[in-house]
Order: C-alpha cells, then structure tokens, then sequence
C-alpha cells in the first residue's frame, strides 16, 4: 500500500482545494457534518459496551526516535494490559506511539524493541503542508519527494505492525 493509495489521501486533494477546515462548499460542509454525525453514533454505540477508554492526543511533530515516543507507547501498553481502551486522533507522533504500544501491549518486550528500531529507521513523516496540489488535483512536480518519504514512513508502520503476533 503507498501512502497516496489510502482513503485520507485521496480525499485530500479536495479537502485543500475546497478550503480545507472551513470549506468553501455546501455540499463538502455538509459531507464532513454527514461523516461526524455517523462517526459519532457508531463512537457512542461502541462505547456503551467497550472497556475504560484513555484517549491520547498529542503532537504530530514527535519523532520516532524521540524519548517522549517511547514512554508514550510504554503508557498504551501499560494501560492496554490493564483492560483500558486507548483512542487517539489517528495522527503521526505521539497518537501513532500510543497505537503501537496498544497493538503489541501482549508482545514481550524483545519484540516491541524489535517494532521500535523497524519505525526508527524513518522517524518522521515529511511535512506535507503547502501547496502539495495543482489546480486539477494532482500532486505538483516538486513535491513528489516529499510523498515518497511519506511512503517511506507509512512502509515502516506496516513493516512494525507485521511483527505483531
């Protein structure tokens, strides 16, 4: 799977060109209301039977390889191993920490070290901001790197989540 293959990136194109978090359209406006009504009946449906949920948001900015990474994801896991639910923003840095540590909260330690040095190697998701997008929606020619490092960085989320039993 690359990067501009998942479903935010092909929704975002339009998002930018049509005025990105205060659109300029009725139609995108009611779209974005349309998917946070359903995003929000099915959260209250689900939490009415889940476990305690910890939600964790945090800066997209923080790194990998960073410590603040690390006691983040030994924080999920912790908390996942005590029957606690973690919910994040679904973001890079420390929300992508706190996904790892949930998802190997049953692994032993040699194996989430072993799916820490596998993200290390690309510790920061390129900044995509700016013009990333011309007119008609396609990716400008100048900013073409910056979506294969972010090819880049999701490969190692995935090449991490594989060594998950």
């Amino acid at each position: 799977m690359g990067f501009t293959e998942t479903h935010d990136f092909s929704v975002y194109p339009r998002f930018v060109k049509d005025g990105g978090a205060a659109p300029f359209s009725a139609e995108v406006r009611l779209q974005q209301a349309a998917h946070d009504a359903g995003i929000s009946g099915a959260l209250a449906e689900y939490l009415s039977t889940a476990p305690p949920l910890v939600g964790v948001m945090g800066s997209h900015s923080l790194k990998r390889n960073e410590p603040a990474y690390l006691l983040v994801a030994d924080l999920a896991r912790h908390l996942t191993r005590n029957d606690f639910l973690i919910a994040t923003g679904g973001g890079p840095g420390a929300m992508e920490a706190a996904h790892l540590g949930a998802v190997f909260a049953d692994a032993d330690d040699a194996l989430m070290e072993e799916a820490l040095g596998v993200i290390r190697e690309v510790p920061k998701l390129p900044s995509l901001d700016g013009k990333l997008f011309g007119d008609d929606g396609s990716v400008l020619p100048g900013r073409r790197a910056d979506l294969q490092a972010a090819h880049l960085w999701l490969k190692a989320a995935l090449r991490a989540q594989d060594l998950c039993p």
